[in-house]
């Protein structure tokens, strides 16, 4: 596919969250004059963990170029050393491989608009990793794509949806990430339809340990579901 996705999650000082927050903005101002005019940068979004002082999550949706570019530019390259200078630990990146990516610098192709009473503010971003048995590794990649031509009938057709991704884990076979950006309507009804119930439960019997599954609350947002800033999907 030529893309990959990027997690990466942030541990601020609790005493240092609001210079972390300054820092995140100018990182934001330093990619749309740095990057996005490239078009190489597909998604870019910070969350911040709800309840849990300090903690972010950030995900990236870039080409292979847009990576290898990524920080380079001296304003970017600034707001990451003043980020990483207020972090109680390194940040936690992981650069993932793409299999399935709707809604990364686009509107989902055929999907409605989002509601007008969807108020982005009460978004929710989801980070989801489990991981099977390598021995099984094709069978729940044939799972994974079952189920997400059920969402795409069932829940990305109501417009709730922004991005739904699923990731292989290039260092690791056997283990899947998907980032996920819905409204909160999306995220209350996610997965509720019965039509994803046998598949879902075929593929939670496949996991070998617990998964994690991160709900998140969205910070700045470009790129999922829409147009990057620049115009460039």
């Amino acid at each position: 596919m030529g893309e990959v996705g990027v997690v990466v999650q942030y541990k601020a000082v609790p005493r240092n969250e609001a210079a972390f927050e300054a820092a995140v903005q100018e990182l934001f101002k330093a990619m749309a004059a740095e990057e996005y005019p490239q078009g190489a940068v597909k998604t870019f979004a910070f969350y911040k963990v709800p309840y849990i002082f300090g903690y972010w999550y950030s995900f990236g949706q870039f080409t292979q170029e847009g990576l290898a570019n990524h920080g380079k530019g001296p304003k970017v390259s600034a707001a990451y050393k003043k980020m990483q200078a207020l972090l109680a630990h390194p940040a936690e990146q992981e650069v993932l491989e793409s299999v399935i990516i709707q809604g990364c610098g686009e509107h989902i192709p055929g999907a409605p608009p989002r509601p007008a009473e969807a108020d982005p503010a009460t978004d929710v971003g989801v980070v989801y990793s489990f991981r099977v048995k390598p021995e099984d590794d094709d069978t729940i990649d044939r799972l994974m794509h079952h189920i997400f031509k059920i969402v795409d009938r069932t829940e990305i057709s109501t417009g709730n949806v922004l991005t739904y991704n699923l990731y292989r884990d290039p260092k690791e076979k056997g283990r899947w990430v998907m980032f996920e950006h819905f409204t909160a309507k999306g995220s209350a009804d996610h997965a509720t339809h019965p039509d994803v119930f046998p598949p879902g439960l075929k593929q939670i019997g496949l996991v070998t340990e617990p998964f994690s599954r991160v709900l998140l609350n969205p910070y700045i947002v470009h790129g999922c579901g829409e147009t990057m800033p620049n115009g460039k999907a």
